[in-house]
């Protein structure tokens, strides 16, 4: 009975609440029939990734301009509702198409879009998402999807560009077409790709939100890109974006081309390649016939990076890194006959692109294959889980749980019955011991449960930088849970510690605060479908503040959130540092770091390599680096080892001078770890490591942060902490300190 109580109590609040919030409605019928909402258009070719901001175009007829107000309404991954708006000046009447964005948070969850106008609400239309569906919006991707850009200018006979069939003469017979319908075959394994056509460098969107919808972008002619496209493609890349060029015997083209002019690789005329075996080689299957090709001469003199294939005439594919991000220069043109058609290019794209799982630590006979039980497959999800530890609240684990929940039908069944049947031998008593033992097991869970939780607000932090520090690239993230012993809606903003002293101009992306999410398909998770909720208020998100209002809290609960943005600023700011290679290939040279704090916990990694200062060889502490002091990793004090074998905490030799190929102990990788430092060092070393096959946990939501292609672009990566705080968090206007904050410092340095 007190739970048909409760449930009806807490239903007529959310009704009462539903109803309020929709009461203003009925006041504009008059003026309603001037705004129209026609039709929506959402991502890119329908392509966009729960989790990620995405783009939605809306098509509307209004009678009359004025400054209107897009608003777009869908759930977070908690399933709470949240509004994202953005202004609209529309100058005449008419059908307009406006552009805004949102946050995908459930699976097939509805976006309802409406037309404001001062604070009337003129017109409001829900689109519903679904598969089976075909007048539905298309259904969000997993982030696990990698989703390809092929930029391919289709002349037409005015000179203009269009989509169309190439003709039977066309060098680029059947590209790319069979490229785009390969990829089809991969949406059911674990590497999803999906390959979407540009007909030219003006299709590409024209923020970097949108833009980072792409994983990779591959351009085969149109080198010349219009300034402005130019900038953001650079922003792109360096945040973490992955350019393919392939230039063949377009040379001219590509000298006069923008993009030779900040490319880092220098391509001199061209040469007659004879034979395509290290193409073969490289892809390891798929024969190709014989041939002679024209391809662009790539100046070896000019590499600063990895070559991917070599051959007798020079190197025909290097990888180079730019920023956090990499730029791949094919002389070799790919999308010709019948190199277009080759039966293998799809692998040799998964290569390039690495798409191809690294089985080479996956053991099936190892006793860590513990996936997993605990609701965690991924390390976001473990972070996530990390962010909720409060210390000074304790919240029953399922098993928990289930045991009272066990024992309470104990006490009312079996007890009850013998109790009033076979000890006191009077059954109506039943009536009296029943809603007496009922309601001390109320009154004392309510009174363990004050006891369990704490009574003032807690902030839990995780702070992200990297830097790198050949360009000056500072790109920064901070997730941040924050637990309310009451249920209310608060206001929470983010702000940088270095606002105040940062122009505007230098944000190449401004810094936003937003829900966070796991990609689990368990409670609070993004991949499950919306279901119902009662009561819930909207909240909001800005597009233009780190700001986000009215965020619906219950009582002894907590909300994630995460902020980040990217920053240029001087190379020196942070660290100087000088690094080469000796004759053996191990690091020589000299670093030194501005932070005001000392640099705890931190190596070195470079190649297949890991470079420990410790104060002697048979100490495992890791020494602290001071402010401005100088270290050099070819000291007789830094320890060398594999890097896997250290991250794997495998035993291996302890001599100098012998690498520890022998090392057997293998540690498995704690999946309900709750260490931040342990998560991301997980997180930026993934592939290095050997990916899922060792972690047993997916990194897909962070694969933008796994460095383990640096290491083979002349980039080495320092990790470390830092006993810094990177921002100043508000709630309702009220700054709130860290009960709980962590801080990973992440550094890219060039390598001469």
């Amino acid at each position: 009975m007190l739970i048909l109580l409760t449930c009806l109590t807490f239903f007529g609040s959310g009704v009462k609440y539903v109803v309020a919030q929709e009461k203003p409605a009925a006041s504009f019928d008059d003026v309603r029939s001037e705004v129209k909402i026609d039709a929506v258009s959402v991502g890119l070719d329908g392509v966009y990734k729960i989790g990620r901001w995405a783009p939605v175009e809306v098509t509307v007829s209004v009678s009359q301009p004025g400054d209107y107000q897009l608003e777009l309404v869908s759930v977070d991954a908690d399933g709470a509702p949240f509004a994202v708006s953005s202004a609209q000046n529309i100058s005449a009447a008419g059908t307009h198409t406006l552009s805004g964005k949102f946050l995908p948070g459930r699976m097939e969850a509805d976006l309802t879009v409406r037309m404001i106008l001062g604070e009337s609400v003129l017109a409001e239309r829900s689109f519903p998402s679904s598969k089976l569906d075909p007048d539905s919006i298309p259904v969000a991707q997993k982030q696990s999807l990698f989703v390809i850009g092929v930029i391919h200018p289709t002349e037409t006979e005015n000179g203009g560009t269009a989509a169309k069939e190439p003709s039977p003469n066309s060098k680029k017979k059947n590209w790319p077409e069979n490229f785009i319908n390969s990829q089809r075959d991969s949406m059911t394994t674990n590497k999803p790709t999906r390959a979407i056509t540009l007909n030219s460098v003006e299709e590409l969107p024209n923020d970097l939100d949108t833009l980072r919808l792409f994983d990779a972008l591959i351009i085969a002619e149109g080198f010349d890109l219009p300034p402005e496209q130019e900038q953001l493609l650079q922003k792109w890349i360096q945040a973490g974006g992955h350019l393919m060029v392939m230039i063949g015997d377009q040379v001219e083209q590509w000298q006069a081309g923008s993009l030779s002019k900040w490319v880092p690789v220098k391509i001199n005329g061209e040469n007659n390649l004879k034979h395509l075996g290290d193409l073969e080689n490289y892809v390891g299957q798929g024969r190709l016939a014989r041939m002679i090709i024209d391809v662009a001469r790539i100046e070896p003199d000019s590499l600063n990076g990895k070559v991917e294939i070599a051959s007798i005439e020079g190197p025909l594919v290097v990888k180079s890194a730019y920023g956090f991000g990499a730029i791949t220069v094919s002389s070799i043109d790919l999308t010709q006959m019948p190199l277009s058609n080759w039966e293998s290019l799809p692998l040799f794209f998964s290569k390039i692109f690495q798409r191809v799982p690294n089985d080479d630590l996956a053991d099936d006979s190892r006793s860590g294959k513990n996936l997993v039980h605990a609701g965690i497959s991924s390390l976001r999800t473990q972070l996530q889980g990390t962010l909720d530890q409060f210390e000074a609240t304790r919240n029953l684990s399922a098993w928990e749980v289930m045991i009272r929940i066990l024992g309470l039908i104990i006490l009312l069944g079996p007890l009850d019955y013998l109790l009033t049947h076979k000890i006191l031998k009077r059954p109506g008593l039943t009536w009296i011991s029943f809603p007496l033992m009922l309601g001390i097991v109320v009154l004392l869970t309510f009174r363990k449960a004050d006891n369990m939780h704490h009574e003032t607000p807690l902030l839990r932090q995780v702070n992200m930088i990297d830097f790198d520090a050949q360009s000056g690239l500072n790109r920064n993230r901070v997730w941040q849970s924050y637990y309310s012993p009451q249920s209310e809606q608060v206001s929470a903003s983010v702000t940088p510690l270095d606002s105040s002293t940062v122009n505007a101009d230098n944000y190449l992306s401004i810094p936003r605060t937003r829900w966070s999410g796991t990609p689990e398909e368990n409670f609070s998770g993004m991949y499950r479908t919306p279901g119902i909720s009662f009561g819930l208020p909207r909240y909001d998100l800005s597009l233009t503040e780190s700001i986000m209002t009215g965020i619906p809290i219950g009582q002894w609960s907590s909300k994630v959130i995460e902020t980040d943005w990217l920053e240029s600023s001087d190379p020196k700011a942070l660290i100087e540092s000088d690094l080469s290679t000796n004759t053996s290939g191990r690091l020589s040279g000299t670093l030194k770091h501005h932070f005001p704090v000392p640099l705890e916990e931190w190596f070195i990694a470079y190649e297949n390599q890991a470079y420990l200062p410790r104060s002697n060889r048979k100490s495992e502490d890791l020494v602290p680096l001071e402010t401005d002091v100088e270290f050099k990793p070819d000291d007789r004090k830094v320890i060398i080892r594999t890097i896997k074998n250290y991250l794997t905490n495998r035993i291996g030799n302890s001599r100098q001078k012998e690498q520890d190929v022998l090392a057997t102990a293998l540690d498995e990788y704690e999946v309900l770890s709750t260490d931040p430092y342990s998560i991301l060092r997980a997180a930026t070393f993934y592939e290095t490591v050997g990916g899922e096959g060792y972690y047993t946990l997916s990194n897909d939501s962070f694969a933008g942060f796994d460095l383990s292609p640096q290491l083979d672009m002349k980039r080495a990566v320092l990790f470390g902490m830092l006993n810094l705080p990177v921002s100043t968090t508000k709630i309702d206007d009220q700054a709130i300190e860290p009960v709980y904050r962590k801080t990973i410092v992440r550094i890219l340095l060039p390598v001469k």
